[in-house]
């Protein structure tokens, strides 16, 4: 191992953290990014103390929690987001009119609208028991498909028989290597919508030229 004297404290520091505040970790992180929170919570279940249950639940319960705060604030005139076209097309406005719990459930998957959708939905006049049982939904369904997810993966490469000492100490790089992955997707993700969005309005001002 490279800097064996660097990694070994780091890496005792991160398995201590863990063993000792998995569910603090999952719920903070979880809170600004709901694809690492849940990641992790898939990870930590394989050497944390807290049950799976218990750090899925902190991962849930920081997207509810950030969700909630946006839109009361919102509701109360103290949060505002800027012109994006990508979250005031009227395609969006009339499915969360007509369709809200539906469509609310299942923007909580798409990390792009994360922190406008309780705004938007706020400013449409969404109703209170709507959104909340919506996004309740929609972020247990998806919290608990990405720890499944990890949980699989991790399962796959984890080197159970090598015993828990040598699996504590390859932890740490498997995290890194889950959180790199989660940020790569996302940006790529963003990345491709941005250019379809590109394109179509280019489409779209080829089909009627200004006069």
């Amino acid at each position: 191992m490279l800097f064996p004297e660097l990694s070994a404290p780091v890496s005792a520091f991160f398995t201590q953290a863990v063993q000792t505040a998995d569910v603090f970790i999952v719920f903070c992180v979880g809170f600004f990014d709901q694809e690492i929170g849940a990641v992790l919570a898939g990870l930590f279940s394989r050497e944390a103390v807290a049950q799976p249950f218990a750090l899925i639940a902190a991962a849930f319960a920081a997207g509810l929690l950030r969700a909630a705060l946006l839109f009361e604030a919102a509701a109360r005139g103290t949060a505002a987001i800027a012109d994006d076209p990508q979250s005031h097309t009227e395609k969006l406005r009339i499915r969360l009119r007509h369709t809200p719990f539906l469509w609310i459930a299942g923007l909580q998957c798409c990390f792009a609208f994360r922190w406008t959708l309780p705004v938007l939905c706020a400013n449409f006049r969404i109703g209170r028991l709507c959104f909340y049982g919506a996004s309740a939904a929609g972020l247990a369904a998806w919290c608990g498909a990405l720890a499944f997810a990890a949980r699989f993966w991790l399962d796959l490469v984890y080197p159970g028989l090598l015993g828990r000492a040598e699996a504590s100490r390859v932890m740490l790089g498997l995290t890194v290597a889950a959180i790199v992955a989660v940020i790569v997707v996302k940006a790529v993700s963003r990345r491709w919508a941005e250019r379809l969005q590109s394109n179509k309005r280019t489409s779209d001002n080829h089909e009627n030229p200004a006069r």
